[in-house]
């Protein structure tokens, strides 16, 4: 079904699935929404000659937020022979913003240390 104008945009997704009809009512339920984000939903009647014309929207939906999305691997900037430092993009914070990042590391050779782990600044 093509989405209302006013709500056109790249986080649109118009799939639902019927749920359940009793009489008049009828259940209907989407997936694929993002934590941690605002929605308004609108429903058009579909019978054997056509679609309606959307309904007003609703009042705005949000979603409870959620863990971050995990980050990217992080990027050498620099290193000496006994530092190095590393750039960390931090990823989508699913609706409660992300207040720091830890960054941990280990020794691969050698006597195999433990991570160890640091809050990143």
């Amino acid at each position: 079904l093509p989405v209302p104008d006013e709500f056109a945009g790249d986080d649109v997704n118009s799939s639902v699935v019927v749920v359940r009809t009793t009489g008049d009512v009828t259940k209907a339920s989407t997936t694929n929404l993002m934590p941690g984000h605002s929605y308004v939903f609108a429903v058009a009647a579909i019978n054997g000659v056509g679609r309606s014309f959307w309904s007003e929207p609703t009042e705005p939906l949000r979603t409870d937020p959620y863990v971050p999305e995990q980050p990217v691997r992080p990027i050498l900037v620099s290193k000496t022979q006994t530092s190095a430092v590393v750039t960390v993009m931090l990823p989508h914070d699913n609706g409660t913003p992300v207040t720091h990042a830890n960054l941990k590391w280990r020794r691969l050779r050698g006597p195999i240390d433990d991570w160890k782990e640091q809050q990143a600044t």
